[in-house]
């Protein structure tokens, strides 16, 4: 019994596996290079050269994010809410997408068969006052309530959809 627990914790040990499954492997390189690049700037001695210390810089602010953002995770969708767009990522297909009767509300409708009560959260990122999603009978909506009317476009991208205001 011993040896099987012991060799159970070794394997479970060597197990690799990304941190995000939601982003692509290269997004997550490309941030582990930019972490690299900034360690490399913290580390810095008297004796680096002026031109690598701004070489380092360059990369790591070129690759930083400047936007403000905010992840939130609901049951079958999460979504990246940013200054001019949220970005959805969730397996479902579109239904359809469209403005409600007050032109601050977009309305997505999914395709999917769920149950569950319907659930908010507010932001304090501007265009965006509001998200609530709830299920229907064969599908759920994601509602964005805006600060103020705005015209918008929604994309299919990689993991989703993107609500893009304009």
């Amino acid at each position: 019994m011993k040896k099987t627990l012991l060799i159970l914790f070794i394997l479970l040990n060597t197990l690799e596996g990304r941190e995000n499954p939601f982003f692509p492997a290269k997004v997550l390189e490309q941030k582990n290079t930019v972490a690299k690049a900034t360690e490399a700037v913290a580390d810095e001695t008297p004796t680096m050269r002026k031109a690598e210390d701004d070489s380092l810089k360059q990369v790591a602010e070129k690759n930083v994010i400047a936007e403000v953002s905010e992840t939130v995770n609901f049951e079958y969708i999460r979504i990246i809410v940013s200054e001019s767009k949220i970005r959805i990522e969730t397996k479902d297909k579109l239904k359809k997408a469209f403005i409600a009767e007050d032109p601050k509300v977009i309305i997505l409708d999914f395709y999917h068969k769920v149950s569950f009560a319907t659930k908010k959260r507010q932001f304090d990122i501007i265009p965006f006052h509001e998200v609530r999603i709830g299920a229907h009978k064969n599908y759920y909506s994601f509602v964005v309530e805006l600060t103020e009317a705005h015209e918008y476009n929604v994309e299919k991208v990689p993991y989703g959809y993107e609500l893009k205001i304009r």
